[in-house]
């Protein structure tokens, strides 16, 4: 399990917990939740949909740097997954017009 490896690296938390356990108000020292590292580190869906089903509030969560919604985040750089921005935005459309707003 990968993706609880990297939590618990990047949280410097050194007992072994369910990732599923957290909340999505779980930040890092740089104030970013769990679904945000995981966008930034690549994850493609079938990593990331384990830390957003985890998380689903954290959708509405924008990353600390660059102000982006997790969606956004999702559909620029070099890793960037096609398949989690569908589904980023399907299970939760009104995240462009909440973004437009802000």
């Amino acid at each position: 399990m990968q993706y609880v490896k990297v939590f618990l690296i990047r949280y410097g938390i050194s007992e072994k917990i369910d990732f599923t356990k957290l909340v999505a108000n779980t930040k890092d020292k740089n104030g970013n939740v769990p679904l945000i590292n995981a966008i930034e580190r690549g994850w493609k869906w079938s990593e990331l949909q384990k830390a957003f089903v985890s998380n689903m509030p954290a959708i509405k969560k924008l990353d600390i740097v660059t102000g982006l919604a997790p969606f956004m985040l999702v559909a620029i750089g070099p890793r960037r997954d096609l398949e989690s921005i569908h589904h980023l935005l399907n299970e939760s459309p009104g995240t462009v017009q909440w973004y437009m707003f802000i």
